[in-house]
């Protein structure tokens, strides 16, 4: 996939990027938790996806079916 930004990198997530995730959803004010990280990774680990800028995670999406 073709970044709409240079610098982006459109991944997978992974359990590394838990704690990146929850950083990024205690700054928006989201309702996660690490462990709802966790289970949308077990239950759809292909739906998980995480962007990256120069090496650090700055956006993440999840689809679960």
């Amino acid at each position: 996939m073709k970044a709409p930004l240079p610098g982006l990198v459109f991944r997978r997530l992974t359990r590394a990027d838990v704690p990146a995730a929850d950083r990024l959803r205690e700054f928006a004010g989201w309702n996660q938790t690490p462990r709802d990280w966790e289970g949308y990774l077990e239950f759809e680990p292909e739906g998980c996806l995480a962007v990256e800028l120069d090496g650090r995670v700055v956006g993440t999406a999840t689809t679960i079916t």
